[in-house]
């Protein structure tokens, strides 16, 4: 039998240099004689001397892969928590959210039902606006409607932030003039009737 050329011979320094084959699996991963191998290893002095190496760099791989798992599930533990406290955030508006649908709600309907009773105590002083005869009724009247505008000034404003039309308004200042329509008309009903 002829020799053989076409045998890879560097693959197979390669392997034996390895050590992680025995010899018999390396003759039959190449295709060679057990005893070709042997001598030219003796040959060329082949050493199994890569063996350490290789052990070395599997640990270092485990190593490695055990480093990459732990992040991983690092990366997956840190996600599921901003994950669960995304959820906890969104659950917290909603709550927040919710309770201040009520009170504003509620504020809505007290607003209401001040404005309503604002506009019942404006029909009352117009009624008795009507009958008043006296200077001293006349006065009173007049300081009431005031108040009472002051008192609808103040609703407007509330009822404006509470349905976010715009900014609520200052009160007024008690030390401000008062001149709107019926103040004039009370305050020359009290001109009038005092002249008398």
């Amino acid at each position: 039998m002829g020799r053989r050329s076409d045998i890879d011979w560097e693959a197979i320094e390669r392997d034996y240099r390895v050590g992680q084959l025995s010899l018999r699996q390396i003759a039959q991963k190449h295709e060679v004689a057990l005893s070709a191998i042997v001598r030219r290893a003796k040959k060329y002095e082949w050493t199994r001397d890569l063996s350490q190496q290789v052990r070395a760099q599997t640990k270092a791989g485990l190593i490695q892969a055990a480093v990459e798992e732990s992040k991983q599930k690092a990366q997956e533990h840190v996600q599921e928590k901003l994950t669960e406290s995304v959820q906890s955030d969104a659950h917290g508006i909603l709550a927040a959210a919710a309770a201040n649908v009520q009170i504003i709600t509620e504020h809505r309907k007290d607003i209401r039902a001040e404005a309503a009773r604002s506009k019942k105590l404006a029909e009352k002083l117009d009624t008795l606006m009507e009958n008043a005869t006296d200077a001293k009724d006349v006065a009173l009247l007049v300081s009431s409607h005031e108040s009472l505008v002051r008192s609808r000034t103040r609703l407007i404003g509330l009822e404006r932030e509470a349905y976010g039309i715009g900014e609520a308004e200052p009160p007024p200042d008690d030390n401000d003039a008062i001149d709107l329509g019926r103040a004039s008309d009370l305050r020359a009903l009290i001109r009038g009737r005092t002249a008398d």
